[in-house]
C-alpha cells in the first residue's frame, strides 16, 4: 500500500497485513506462497503529551472528581489538586500546570494511562522545605512496582524519567517527609507496541 494511504489511518484503527510471494516469478496468486497474516493496532501519533493547556484554569481534581483526558486519568486520593497558570517556561509547553498540596506519608496523586506506556517523562517540582522528600512510584499493568525513586524537594523544575523496559500503567506520588506543594506538567510518553 502507498505510504500516503497508510498515513490516513486513524489512531487505534486496525491494520491487517497479508503477504504472498511468487517465488517462480509468476504473478498468479494461486501459485504464490502465503505468509502468516499479521494484525496491528495503528498508533498514529508516536509521542503523546499531556500539558493541561486544554483544561480550564482552576479545574479542581479530587477523590470524587478525577480529571479524565483522552490518554490519562488523574485522581487525587487525599486533598485536591487544581490547574493553575504560570508565566514560567521549561518544562512547560505554554502556561498551565497541575498543582496540589501534599502532606507526609500519604499517596496523593495518581496518573493512570488508558493503555500501558513507555518512554515516560514529565516535569515536576516540589515547593517545600529543604530536606523534605517525595516519592514517585511507577507500576506496570499487573500492579507491580517497576521503580520508586525518592526525590528531595527543591523549588526548581526537574525532568523525571522512568528508565525501564517494562510498560508503565500508573504513576503515584507520595510525600514521605514533610509537606509541600507539588507541581506537574508536560507528561510525555509513547504507547507500548501492540500486535
Amino acid at each position: 500500500a502507498p505510504v500516503a494511504e497508510l498515513r490516513k489511518l486513524k489512531d487505534s484503527s486496525s491494520l491487517r497485513v497479508e503477504c504472498k510471494v511468487g517465488f517462480d516469478g509468476s504473478t498468479d496468486e494461486d501459485k504464490a506462497v502465503s505468509f502468516p497474516v499479521k494484525n496491528y493496532t495503528v498508533l498514529s501519533d508516536a509521542a503523546h503529551i499531556v500539558d493541561f493547556e486544554n483544561v480550564p484554569i482552576d479545574t479542581i481534581i479530587n477523590s470524587v472528581k478525577p480529571l479524565i483526558l483522552p490518554t490519562v486519568s488523574i485522581t487525587v486520593s487525599q486533598g485536591e489538586a487544581k490547574i493553575i497558570s504560570t508565566d514560567e517556561r521549561p518544562p512547560f509547553i505554554i502556561n498551565k500546570r497541575l498543582s496540589m498540596e501534599m502532606m507526609s506519608n500519604r499517596v496523593f496523586l495518581i496518573i493512570s494511562f488508558n493503555s500501558p506506556v513507555w518512554k515516560l517523562s514529565f516535569g515536576s517540582m516540589n515547593m517545600n522545605q529543604q530536606g523534605d522528600k517525595y516519592r514517585v512510584i511507577f507500576y506496570d499493568q499487573h500492579g507491580r512496582i517497576i521503580t520508586d525513586p525518592l526525590y528531595t524537594g527543591e523549588p526548581q523544575w526537574r525532568s523525571i524519567t522512568a528508565e525501564t523496559s517494562r510498560l508503565i500503567a500508573r504513576v503515584e506520588f507520595t510525600q514521605n517527609i514533610g509537606s509541600g506543594r507539588l507541581h506537574i506538567d508536560n507528561i510525555s510518553f509513547e504507547y507500548g507496541a501492540i500486535e
